[in-house]
């Protein structure tokens, strides 16, 4: 393949640029298809006895039907108010603009399971509410299972729709609108059978990858789900309850195939079609407000949402200085007291973890991404497209328990080490990483390149001392996105750690399965509060070249 490069590529022979694209080639080969084939395997054998537990016992049946039922509950209603919220903050005069995208920020944030958490807090058994109700109105709520995981659900995944729709909006050229009701339209038609069919694209997107959130989510149903079981808790049971790894990674592959089905329906609804929002001339009709009727209900839904993400924030921090939380609101710090070595612990292994996941994928991502975009070679620049975006289609679930099966043994033995949390963090982040520099590299002149080739550059050179700083809004963007993730994340990296490489977000999600919530609590705010000071130290470092989440703010 490498032989195939193009006779017009100033670096196609040079020995660097092979070197680093079969390093490339090698790393994204060993880290993605190798588990996936070798996690594989093991669940074949005798005659698929594992997957014929789905058809067999009523538990693994029930797993499939609850996960679907919360597909078809969470995805439409957490992508419905990701839409609402990005409709309305791309194109309407929206007050208190600041407070809505501040909420939605903090909930990108927070660990995933933070909301699950905090609706314990509030609605489990001792929680404020279902105290309040049951001493006023002998109310006595339950709220575990399928509805309490809906609601926690729809909470927690609606900024991800928000962040795939604000942009597409933001992109509708106001003048389709203007023509449509200047042709008659009210804008209910015209909203209809204008926005609606341009941003059909986008809302499908939407839809899928708030549905593979909703598939893969392991920490909110744990917390919420009670006896209603789902996939990836399913497949956590059998590697932590049961010590079946094979069984574990037979649950996640049925997980997977369920991912995929939704791609493919994302695919075959959009088909060969094609959506212009973007005419390349500027418009000079001015967006116009939407008639009162319309903008009162969805502030007023924001509204609602907005308060109910600061109550639960609210919550956790309270519960974190409260002496026993729903019983004894007297003020203390022995939460704190109580966790503190394991809180210094598992900080600083979370630090170092996500700050070398970050620097590792930012570093990866450049490299692939430059490849695809200066290297001309089609085969081989599709293989690295198609596999290094590959795991953002792959549940966490599934890539933790394939690599503790891929590299427990030879040739490669990492299981037990802080460098498979690494590597499999780099994985699960690359494609965000990929993305991030798309936007930045495809606007780079490929004559810059070949100048500093003329002028006696190497490869090397020519990438760290010309390409890269041109690019340094994506590495910055990579680099915040995958340490956020590193340090929230729990689906992959619970499967992966042991006691001396434990870390805090799974280890808070211990705390609040076991029901000690306000050490959990005082955690949560312990980790909320480095992730964000992070963000500010970054800001105040970097200034104007940290872009992250600022096209909304």
């Amino acid at each position: 393949m490498i032989s195939r490069l193009s006779r017009d590529d100033p670096l196609a022979k040079d020995p660097t640029t092979i070197a680093l694209y079969m390093f490339a080639l090698f790393f994204i080969s060993l880290f993605v298809l190798y588990p996936l084939a070798k996690g594989f395997v093991p669940t074949l054998s005798d005659g698929g006895v594992y997957y014929k537990k789905f058809l067999d016992e009523r538990l693994y049946r029930d797993a499939v039907i609850n996960t679907l039922l919360m597909v078809a509950l969470s995805t439409p209603t957490a992508t419905a108010l990701g839409f609402i919220y990005a409709y309305a903050l791309a194109k309407w005069r929206v007050p208190f603009r600041k407070f809505f995208t501040y909420t939605i920020l903090l909930q990108l944030i927070a660990p995933p399971f933070a909301s699950g958490l905090a609706f314990l807090m509030l609605f489990g058994r001792n929680g404020i509410a279902s105290r309040l109700l049951n001493d006023l109105l002998g109310v006595e709520l339950n709220l575990y299972g399928a509805i309490g995981l809906w609601i926690v659900q729809t909470i927690t995944f609606f900024p991800i729709a928000f962040l795939v729709l604000y942009g597409a909006i933001k992109a509708l050229d106001p003048t389709y609108d203007y023509v449509a009701r200047t042709l008659g339209a009210p804008p209910l038609r015209a909203f209809i059978d204008v926005d609606l069919r341009l941003l059909k694209p986008a809302i499908l997107s939407a839809l899928t990858l708030v549905a593979m959130y909703v598939l893969e989510d392991f920490g909110n149903p744990l917390l919420v789900g009670g006896d209603f079981y789902v996939l990836a808790v399913l497949a956590y049971m059998n590697v932590v309850g049961w010590g079946d790894y094979v069984g574990g990674a037979a649950t996640a592959y049925v997980l997977l195939i369920l991912v995929l089905l939704f791609f493919v329906a994302q695919w075959k609804i959009l088909g060969r079609a094609r959506y212009t929002t973007v005419t390349g001339r500027e418009s000079y009709v001015e967006v116009r407000e939407p008639p009162f009727w319309v903008k009162v209900p969805a502030l007023a839904i924001m509204t609602a949402s907005s308060l109910f993400i600061v109550t639960i924030y609210s919550s956790i921090i309270l519960g974190a200085f409260t002496k026993t939380w729903g019983v004894d609101y007297t003020p203390t710090l022995d939460h704190f007291r109580q966790v503190s070595y394991a809180a210094t612990f598992t900080l600083r292994n979370s630090l170092t973890v996500a700050i070398a996941s970050a620097i590792f994928c930012a570093l990866l991502g450049f490299l692939v991404a430059y490849m695809i975009s200066f290297r001309r070679i089609s085969l081989t620049n599709k293989y690295l497209e198609v596999v290094g975006t590959m795991p953002s289609a792959i549940p966490g679930t599934l890539l933790g328990i394939a690599y503790i099966l891929a590299f427990a043994g030879p040739p490669l033995v990492l299981t037990g080490t802080i460098f498979i949390i690494i590597v499999n963090n780099v994985v699960r982040f690359l494609p965000l990483s990929l993305q991030s520099y798309k936007s930045v590299l495809t606007k780079i002149d490929q004559a810059i390149e070949e100048n500093s080739v003329v002028l006696g550059a190497g490869a090397v050179t020519t990438m760290t001392r010309v390409i890269l700083p041109l690019a340094s809004v994506g590495f910055l963007s990579s680099f915040v996105y995958a340490f956020i993730k590193s340090m929230n994340t729990v689906s992959a990296v619970i499967f992966l750690e042991t006691p001396r490489t434990k870390l805090l977000a799974p280890f808070i999600l211990g705390l609040g399965t076991h029901g000690y919530w306000g050490q959990a609590a005082a955690l949560s705010t312990l980790l909320i509060a480095t992730v964000v000071v992070f963000l500010v130290s970054l800001k105040l470092l970097m200034g104007r070249r940290v872009r992250v989440f600022e096209e909304f703010l």
